[in-house]
């Protein structure tokens, strides 16, 4: 509010402007230096926060990647009981039905009918 107030034509403002942009060119070697450390700095900590997420994304896609494969392995394992178990059911079933055939042959011959 006060460069307003100061500089009240639109030519005092560009004068205003340009001498603010002198002072940064003007900058001593050692200010310079300072000002671009900073920079890097402020970059290397934005680059590395972004470094960190990624690995983070990673660690979460392997750990994913992890339990489906372990949850693929139960749901084949448990597909292989249940298979186990629908050939003895099935043999069992075909036995009871041999028998129960053998005992009506055996009936038929007893009784002859």
């Amino acid at each position: 509010m006060q460069l307003a107030i100061d500089r009240r034509t639109k030519a005092e403002l560009l004068e205003f402007d340009r001498n603010c942009s002198k002072k940064a060119e003007n900058l001593t070697p050692t200010e310079k230096n300072l000002s671009w450390r900073l920079a890097l700095e402020s970059e290397n900590a934005r680059l590395m926060q972004l470094l960190d997420d990624e690995r983070r994304a990673l660690h979460d896609e392997e750990i994913v990647r992890t339990l489906a494969a372990r949850m693929l392995d139960e749901e084949r394992e448990m597909r292989e009981k249940l298979e186990k178990r629908v050939k003895s059911l099935e043999s069992r079933l075909a036995e009871q039905m041999r028998n129960e055939a053998n005992l009506i042959e055996n009936d038929k011959e007893k009784y002859g009918t």
